[in-house]
């Protein structure tokens, strides 16, 4: 699985540093059919995911598990190429937050979101946490959205100089990945994960929590969807440019390959 099948991928090595230590993060964000990922399950999936996936009795669930588990093998491979993404393990811990699960990755874990077709995944030091999460813009949703936002947190998107929904959507997100840094899911009251302040950082928006002073959020739109970060507040090295640039980049990629797919041989 050294070769991404997908046009629609970037797979990062992402490095942060804080004032006495430095640390390589591995990123990846992809768009990919489910026909695709099963086909090549056997390729990524250790046999007890693979067990697990056969089990689930939805299949939309079972997909969104293989896409979900594809971007997490891709983002360790970013930090070590060599492993073999069939002998790493990823389980579920008992708020169904992922468990990496293999003797030879070093003390990672890893964080994994899913929205349509989107599946997104961190690879990170165990001492490092961190989490995302992706949500895709949806009118539908708007007003579910906003029950879970705060009248503090409604103040700050109509200071955001977005759409309502791009802003609640953002908020969202940032609130999320939290819950999953946090390890308590969304079971936490959403006051408890309220966002305190944000400000516009280049293209996207960086965020402070009022009870988790310690983490901070970067938050931005891949197209049709929205991604929030979450880490240590006083790690650096994580521009939200540097993502954007990556992800224009693999949009660029997969436009050249399909005008190369209707050139005659």
């Amino acid at each position: 699985m050294s070769d991404s099948p997908f046009d629609q991928e970037v797979t990062l090595r992402l490095e942060l540093s804080r004032s006495d230590s430095r640390m390589a993060v591995g990123l990846c964000v992809l768009s990919a059919s489910t026909g695709a990922l099963r086909h090549l399950r056997r390729q990524f999936l250790h046999p007890g995911e693979l067990l697990l996936a056969a089990a689930m009795p939805v299949q939309k669930r079972a997909d969104d598990f293989l896409r979900g588990r594809y971007a997490c093998k891709r983002a360790i491979a970013a930090l070590h190429p060599d492993v073999d993404p069939t002998g790493v393990h990823i389980g579920m811990g008992v708020f169904r937050q992922p468990v990496l699960q293999a003797p030879n990755t070093l003390g990672l874990q890893v964080s994994v979101s899913h929205s349509g077709a989107i599946g997104a995944a961190l690879a990170f030091a165990e001492g490092h946490p961190m989490a995302l999460d992706v949500e895709q813009y949806d009118a539908e949703r708007a007003r579910v959205i906003e029950s879970a936002l705060t009248a503090h947190e409604v103040s700050l998107a109509a200071q955001m100089r977005l759409p309502r929904l791009q802003a609640y959507t953002q908020l969202w997100t940032m609130k999320e990945a939290l819950s999953k840094v946090l390890k308590c899911g969304l079971t936490s009251p959403f006051h408890v994960l309220e966002v305190a302040a944000v400000e516009h950082a280049g293209a996207g928006l960086a965020a402070g929590f009022r009870n988790f002073t310690q983490y901070r959020a970067i938050a931005f739109s891949l197209g049709a969807h929205a991604c929030a970060i979450v880490l240590p507040r006083e790690s650096r090295g994580l521009a939200v440019e540097t993502l954007q640039a990556a992800f224009a980049a693999s949009a660029a990629k997969r436009e050249a390959n399909a005008v190369l797919r209707t050139l005659p041989e």
